[in-house]
């Protein structure tokens, strides 16, 4: 009788002290979680918990989340099926001049995108975060973001179809343009406005 009440009360011992360490570490996952969208929060400006959440589910973290500048750039490149050399080309430059260093987290995650076409909740889910990052900035910090925005994406459009700067845009390519551009218009209506009419 008391072997069996031993054995029973080292199986519950044993039962207990596994549940206390699966709840640690659902504890440790749960703050390392908060820890990573407080990161995302300082890199890219807003508070957003549920916009955070959103791209730490669309496999975004705190050091890729600088990645959410180039996601039109990326949009456009995939536009036709197929990112060409010269499109791959262009945006690693301009992930280069913002800070993506080659050999990061960041850039390995960059090449996995321009390898692999990104699902259409990652686009949609970084198009949402950066419209609440416009609304954020002043009207001329805003802007120049957009302008910026609006001639990478033209320049990475052109690059496939000819000589640089001077191929021609796809109707795909128009196609994504017009639809970022509307998606950020919340934020920024009248310079969206301009680049929907002018893809017309």
């Amino acid at each position: 009788m008391t072997t069996l009440d031993d054995r029973r009360r080292a199986l519950e011992e044993d039962y207990f002290r596994k549940k206390d360490q699966e709840l640690v570490e659902k504890l440790r996952r749960q703050a390392d979680a908060l820890s990573g969208r407080e990161s995302m929060a300082r890199s890219i400006g807003i508070d957003d918990d549920e916009l955070l959440k959103e791209l730490e589910e669309r496999g975004f973290t705190a050091s890729t989340v600088s990645l959410l500048q180039l996601m039109p750039l990326i949009e456009v490149a995939w536009a036709e099926g197929r990112v060409s050399d010269a499109e791959r080309t262009m945006i690693v430059e301009v992930a280069r001049a913002h800070g993506i260093a080659e050999g990061t987290h960041a850039d390995a995650q960059l090449g996995e995108w321009l390898e692999r076409q990104p699902s259409d909740e990652v686009f949609t889910s970084a198009l949402r975060v950066m419209r609440a990052v416009f609304e954020t900035l002043p009207s001329d910090q805003r802007k120049h973001r957009f302008d910026s925005l609006v001639t990478y994406c033209t320049a990475l459009a052109s690059a496939s179809g000819g000589i640089f700067g001077f191929g021609s845009i796809s109707a795909q390519e128009s196609e994504v343009m017009r639809r970022v551009a509307a998606a950020l218009e919340e934020a920024h209506a009248e310079a969206a406005r301009k680049v929907i009419d002018e893809t017309e």
